[in-house]
């Protein structure tokens, strides 16, 4: 009988074969193990991915993990295409916003005018001999003004020179101005005529008095006085006053406006970025800049997001040593898609630039800069015409950040680890399965070369086929002796 089949407790069932061992040479078997293999690498992958919160930003979650009940909805998308219309008064671009026109004279202001006639009269007289200077005058003046200030060298015969040309254009102001008024006087009162007659006079006294002296004092190179010093500073925040009312909104770059542009852009390469910033008025947003124009005009604000292109242009010829600029295309902090540009003089150390032949790098970084609102420009989009909000910087500041792996794929340092350890526990089952198929072999070739015996007690055997023919013929014998006696 077959030693393989042990007997179990029930006779008439067959025993039970024992499973064989997987061969682990075998295709079937191998790719079972890779399979698992694939499995826990996908695993560690998931582990890795688990860790990154933005994973659960789509089910409710916001980054400290909790649940956001009340999601922050959206505002609307504020529009900024450039509004669909011409003011016959002018042969700008479609969509300028037209300031208010300065009058002839200063008793015909508009009533919501301050009530300071004097000072009414006296900026319209400063605007007078403004406008009358020649574009190179007005930039020699105002880097004059700049120099005798700061104590640097100048020309200072240019400067006499110039001080004849204001005088001039004074005198032809207060001559204007009193011919206008002889010929309104039936259009004012008696006593409006007498008193605009004395600002006047007061306007020539100042020129006489105040003004003349401070600006002869510079041209000679002789130290000045704390109120002269004033004085010129007073000039000069005049001058700046009328090339930023020649802004306009809504418009591209404009040759009127390259005087306030330089003059905000050598007030920034002059001053240091620290004091910029203690000078700012503050964080200032991307609806604020762009609803408010004439409220943050020519003023120090701060803009903070992520710079997303930086273009250098050459800068028009100019005496302020300006050659060249940045333009920073900037997604504002928690604003819209629609971006803020930036107009800076230098940018940060190892901060993407565009490498010649190209003008433009598409770059993600965050950055924050103070600098002087200068307008909303247009600007050419895919769509159209749109605007934005221009600011003229210095240096931006340049947050860049940690150097980090991509959170779409997992860590490859961890993705080795995890591979290696794959490997090692994918040859440690292969090698034990290898040791295991071994002994198996070797036991069943020794139970093979083994003869046969059996683990049944002698007293448990049965009678051989021998016993048992001879038990069958003495039972014979003995029924017959029984039927059949013998006869006496």
């Amino acid at each position: 009988m077959p030693s393989s089949a042990r007997p179990s407790g029930d006779p008439g069932r067959p025993a039970p074969l024992r499973t064989p061992p997987p061969d682990y040479f075998s295709r079937r078997v191998r790719f079972k193990i890779f399979l698992l293999v694939c499995v826990f690498m996908l695993v560690v992958a998931l582990m890795e991915k688990a860790r990154d919160p933005k994973m659960y930003t789509w089910m409710g979650f916001d980054r400290a993990g909790k649940a956001t009940r009340n999601p922050v909805i959206p505002d609307a998308p504020t529009d900024n295409r450039v509004p669909i219309q011409r003011d016959p008064s002018t042969n700008e671009i479609p969509g300028l916003v037209q300031g208010p026109r300065q009058p002839e004279t200063p008793w015909q202001r508009p009533t919501e005018r301050p009530m300071d006639r004097l000072g009414q009269a006296e900026s319209l007289a400063w605007n007078h001999v403004w406008t009358s200077l020649q574009r190179a005058d007005r930039d020699t003046l105002n880097r004059w003004l700049e120099h005798a200030q700061t104590g640097g060298t100048f020309n200072w015969n240019a400067g006499k020179t110039l001080i004849s040309q204001l005088a001039e254009h004074w005198s032809s102001f207060l001559k204007q101005q009193r011919q206008l008024l002889t010929e309104q006087r039936e259009q004012l009162e008696v006593d409006g005529h007498k008193e605009w007659t004395e600002i006047l006079d007061q306007l020539r006294d100042l020129w006489s008095e105040t003004y003349r002296p401070a600006l002869d004092m510079a041209a000679s190179d002789a130290p000045l006085a704390t109120q002269q010093q004033q004085t010129l500073q007073n000039i000069q925040d005049r001058i700046a006053e009328f090339a930023i009312t020649k802004v306009r909104d809504n418009t591209l770059h404009r040759g009127v406006e390259q005087e306030a542009w330089f003059h905000l852009l050598d007030i920034l390469q002059r001053t240091p970025e620290p004091m910029l910033q203690e000078r700012s008025t503050g964080n200032a947003s991307y609806l604020q800049l762009f609803q408010q124009p004439g409220e943050y005009r020519a003023k120090l604000v701060t803009v903070r997001g992520s710079a997303r292109m930086v273009s250098r242009f050459p800068a028009p010829r100019n005496q302020y040593g300006i050659d060249h600029y940045f333009r920073i295309t900037l997604k504002p902090q928690g604003g819209p898609d629609n971006p803020i540009l930036i107009y800076a003089l230098e940018l940060p150390t190892r901060f993407p630039v565009p490498q010649a032949p190209q003008m433009h790098v598409n770059v993600r970084e965050e950055i924050a800069c103070n600098g002087y609102f200068f307008k909303r420009l247009v600007f050419r989009s895919r769509d159209g015409l749109r605007t934005a909000p221009l600011i003229l910087a210095r240096l931006p500041r340049w947050y860049p950040a940690p150097v980090k792996q991509s959170a779409s794929s997992p860590n490859p340092m961890w993705m080795s680890v995890g591979i290696a350890a794959c490997l090692l526990i994918a040859i440690s089952l292969a090698w034990l399965a290898h040791k295991r198929t071994q002994r198996v072999a070797a036991s069943h070739q020794r139970t093979t070369s083994l003869p046969l015996s059996l683990s049944i007690a002698d007293d448990d055997l049965g009678p051989t086929p021998i016993e048992t023919l001879n038990q069958l013929a003495q039972s014979d014998s003995e029924s017959r002796s029984i039927e059949n006696p013998p006869r006496h």
